[in-house]
């Protein structure tokens, strides 16, 4: 078929594959804005994009430090 991705086994075509993109970039920002590590966007099954964490590592505009803190993570 024309312009189309398979994924666990489910085809996706057109807008399709743009909303799945589009919904991987807004999970891997809110990841990464909320300070989830590093290992977790390295792991390819797992949602979060490596691509987009080094894009907004580069992103002077970013704040430098995750905007939400748990009890267990140090300042």
């Amino acid at each position: 078929m024309g312009n189309s991705v398979m994924l666990n086994g489910v085809e996706y075509a057109g807008e399709q594959i743009a909303y799945k993109d589009s919904t991987y970039e807004l999970v891997s920002k809110v990841a990464y804005l909320i300070g989830v590590p590093l290992r977790i966007f390295q792991n390819e099954h797992e949602p979060p994009k490596i691509e987009i964490y080094d894009r907004l590592e580069q992103d002077k505009n970013v704040p430098p430090y995750p905007i939400c803190r748990t009890e267990k993570q140090s300042v």
